[in-house]
């Protein structure tokens, strides 16, 4: 009987399991597989390739845009991994602390993370195009008084602040968890010793929560160098290529600038640079579970404060987006008033309209081919030839 158990078992396990490594195999490794093949070709994306060797490898090292590619994504990466993890560090704790409502600030502040990308980058494009130059003028700040996103200086900064606001959530929720494990004992035999403050958290709460941070650093490189969407919705690489990341790049120059094979021997290398930065960070990873009860508590009111201040960042863009879904194009004007008032009337015309037509369909099938294979191997399969031919 216990036999007859076990092959079932095994056979559901079997059933189960099979189909997940085939369908893996055909969407993941075949088409990476076909990305290194054509990165040793010339392949412009459709019709017939040659061989070329190492040439196109080589090439990359001496391409400047490709270098200035490079240098602007790992730029963004550091400085948002560092502005992301700083700000979420703040936020667990507060909300880890003695607050009330405290499900109703994690939910609120996990907000961003359920919105797309493009969404949140629309709303911001309009945000840096209309409200912040319109507060620049009226406060007399020269900087602000025109749109960071025609800036070539300034517009990376734009994009961090788009990300950052976008991934906190995630990274914040990996922080609570990571102190939720910090077992209430610690922090009584500390408080015994004197530590308080800053003292208490270097010495006692963050070599607790130490493997979680490095699980963040890990998903915020990674996520970071590989960043996409918001670009694509916010400067589409510009103003004068100064906000080209490897994967916009990458995209832009293989699938519709005839570089297929030279964008993916950049691909494979920036596949590699992922996979060993990725790599190096786990290697440090460690493993510390506990737990501790929580008994009742004073609320901390300097936590609260700051929890409903921060509360306004995570607002006032989802106010955006619900009052310019509703407004007609009379309406958008550049005035502070304009841009914060309600639309006269709450129609649902736009609706309707923002779904029909074939540019919507044509768009979302963009996206969405794009997400299927976000790594190098998006840019190597053979379906995107056909595709790319028949869109033209």
């Amino acid at each position: 009987m216990s036999m007859k158990k076990m092959n079932e078992r095994k056979r559901t396990f079997l059933l189960m399991t099979i189909p997940v490594v085939a369908l893996f195999f055909c969407f993941n490794t075949l088409p990476l597989l076909k990305g290194v093949m054509y990165s040793f070709t010339n392949f412009k994306g459709f019709g017939s390739y040659d061989w070329v060797g190492v040439r196109n490898y080589m090439d990359l090292f001496q391409d400047v845009r490709v270098g200035n590619s490079y240098w602007f994504t790992f730029k963004l990466a550091i400085v948002t991994t560092i502005v992301v993890n700083v700000i979420s560090l703040l936020l667990a704790m507060a909300l880890n602390s003695k607050i009330r409502a405290k499900s109703f600030f994690r939910g609120a502040y996990f907000l961003p993370n359920i919105l797309g990308a493009l969404v949140v980058g629309y709303i911001f494009n309009y945000f840096f195009t209309y409200i912040l130059p319109a507060v620049g003028e009226m406060i007399g700040w020269e900087t602000l008084s025109s749109s960071l996103l025609s800036s070539k200086n300034l517009a990376w900064i734009a994009i961090v602040i788009v990300c950052a606001w976008q991934a906190i959530a995630m990274n914040t929720i990996i922080y609570i968890s990571g102190l939720q494990t910090v077992p209430e004992d610690v922090y009584e035999a500390g408080a015994i010793d004197g530590a308080t403050g800053w003292n208490k958290f270097k010495n006692l709460t963050f070599p607790l929560i130490l493997p979680f941070f490095t699980i963040n650093m890990v998903l915020c490189v990674k996520n970071f160098l590989m960043v996409f969407d918001q670009i694509m919705a916010l400067t589409k690489g510009g103003p004068a290529q100064s906000t080209e990341s490897i994967s916009y790049l990458i995209y832009q120059n293989g699938m519709a600038g005839g570089q297929f094979g030279f964008q993916s021997a950049n691909a494979v290398i920036f596949f590699l640079v992922i996979v060993a930065i990725s790599v190096t960070q786990m290697t440090v990873l460690g493993k510390r579970r506990s737990s501790y009860d929580r008994g009742k508590y004073k609320t901390n009111k300097p936590a609260m404060i700051f929890l409903v201040l921060g509360l306004i960042t995570i607002a006032f863009p989802l106010y955006l987006t619900v009052v310019i879904a509703f407004k007609q194009p009379s309406e958008m004007t550049n005035s502070i008033s304009g841009i914060l008032s309600l639309p006269s009337s709450w129609s649902l015309e736009n609706f309707p309209g923002s779904y029909a037509g074939d540019g919507f369909l044509e768009f979302s099938w963009q996206q969405s081919f794009h997400h299927i294979g976000h790594s190098c191997s998006q840019y190597c399969d053979p379906f995107h030839d056909r595709i790319c031919h028949w869109k033209k």
